[in-house]
């Protein structure tokens, strides 16, 4: 039997959804918070949700778990002085 006919049954398609919804919610407020905290670029929330969401499909891919973007180790990255994303993606390592 295949899993493809359990993916689109309603439960799944409706908890799909849900994460989300509460990731990008969580990325955006993220955003609006590091924004506070620094004088450099404002974020680019349509960029932010398009690499998120572009994430968190290879993430579905490789059976990892999905990704958001988190306040505590942006504001440790602004707090440490770190001038570009790659301080993030290392982070994250």
């Amino acid at each position: 039997m295949t899993t493809l006919p359990r993916l689109i049954k309603a439960p799944v398609i409706l908890d799909v959804i849900a994460i989300a919804f509460i990731a990008s919610a969580e990325s955006l407020l993220s955003g609006v918070a590091v924004d506070r905290l620094h004088t450099g670029t404002r974020t680019d929330f349509d960029r932010e949700l398009a690499a998120q969401g572009f994430g968190n499909m290879v993430c579905g891919l490789l059976g990892a778990v999905p990704m958001t973007g988190v306040i505590v180790r942006t504001s440790v990255n602004v707090e440490a002085g770190a001038k570009t994303r790659f301080s993030g993606m290392l982070h994250g390592l």
